[in-house]
């Protein structure tokens, strides 16, 4: 009341403590410190995949190329071993039935119709392949692998010649394969003839020699 009547009056005194105890309407000298807009997870998240992507896509390219290279090393190996095998095969072969015809022994023979089967067998495993490609897999597996192919290296071999055939890489050792596909036939004639024979007309005992 006293403060009232002070401020009606004007009293210094009053006034003074009146006009102090009023909030100052004045404006701040420092502006008030904003905090600062955080962006959505979304759009950071899609920020950081615009510069990572490339790298993901070239890490991805360079993976598929290693283990598409490493897998055409493995059946170029597969390729070769299979070469050394039906080689080796159709020599042994040869060899036994020189035995046989020398000798007339039967345990010549089927030394001779056991490698023969070797090349024969990779010889019809091949025909497979090349007509049929992957869907006789399991046919032409059963094939190599009596062709004495290793079994761990059998797709892989199915592998590069149902999808490399017509590749320069592989087009030259498969002609040379099927070249021998006619000599092999020939020493397969060959040898039922001189075995009927041998039937017809046996050695004696003293020819007999293994």
């Amino acid at each position: 009341l006293r403060r009232a009547c002070a401020l009606r009056l004007g009293h210094p005194g009053y006034l003074s403590i009146a006009m102090d105890s009023q909030p100052s309407q004045r404006p701040s000298q420092f502006p008030e410190a904003r905090t600062p807009r955080q962006e959505p997870l979304l759009t950071r998240t899609k920020r950081a995949l615009r510069g990572v992507w490339p790298f993901i896509v070239l890490a991805i390219l360079q993976t598929v190329v290693a283990i598409g290279s490493l897998q055409l090393l493995n059946g170029m190996r597969a390729f070769s071993t299979g070469e050394s095998q039906w080689s080796k095969g159709q020599k042994d072969a040869t060899f036994a039935l020189s035995r046989y015809v020398n000798t007339g022994s039967e345990s010549a023979y089927n030394d001779y119709l056991a490698a023969l089967n070797v090349p024969m067998s990779d010889m019809q495993a091949r025909e497979l392949m090349e007509v049929n490609g992957e869907d006789t897999h399991q046919q032409a597996s059963q094939l190599l692998l009596q062709g004495r192919n290793a079994a761990e290296e059998i797709d892989g071999l199915i592998w590069l010649v149902t999808h490399f055939k017509n590749t320069s890489a592989i087009r030259g050792p498969l002609e040379k394969w099927r070249a021998s596909d006619v000599p092999l036939a020939e020493l397969k004639t060959l040898a039922t003839s001189i075995h009927e024979s041998m039937g017809r007309n046996p050695p004696d005992s003293a020819q007999q020699r293994d």
